[in-house]
């Protein structure tokens, strides 16, 4: 009896659901909304991302190379040219030197740098000792004439 309760009971609800569904002030859920693909189908999956990540990284890699590559052989073509024509270094301004910079080159501007270190240490060094020399002079007399001073105010008194 009671299961035949319940099915009644569970048939009035879906009459009445149905009913109420098809009811033209309701609007019907398949009219909302009709699903063409799954909802994860538009979503880019992680491998989608890695990939599409490696290939933008490919392409800025292989732009960079291709760029760097145009700079030596420009860098390459100028180093032709200054060795055919058997240039030297060119000094634009005082301190800036032209490629090519040959060992030779290279080697005399360094004897000059090390020679200009060590002139510029020893005046610095001379210069110092001739400052602290006058200092201690200077020091030595201002004390010398206060115990002058000193000495004669104690023997006229």
């Amino acid at each position: 009896m009671r299961k035949i309760l319940n099915f009644l009971f569970i048939s009035t609800l879906c009459r009445g659901a149905s009913a109420f569904l098809s009811s033209p002030a309701v609007p019907h859920f398949s009219s909302v909304r009709q699903p063409t693909k799954p909802l994860n189908a538009k979503l880019p999956t992680p491998e989608e991302d890695k990939l599409r990540a490696v290939a933008e990284a490919e392409t800025k890699s292989k732009d960079k190379i291709q760029e760097l590559q145009a700079e030596v052989a420009h860098l390459m073509s100028l180093l032709e040219e200054a060795t055919a024509a058997g240039s030297q270094i060119q000094q634009k301004e005082p301190g800036l030197y032209e490629m090519p910079l040959t060992n030779k080159a290279a080697s005399e501007l360094i004897g000059s740098y090390q020679k200009f270190i060590a002139d510029y240490v020893v005046k610095a060094s001379v210069h110092r000792f001739e400052a602290v020399k006058s200092a201690e002079a200077k020091v030595v007399a201002e004390y010398e004439e206060k115990i002058a001073t000193l000495k004669n105010g104690a023997v006229s008194s």
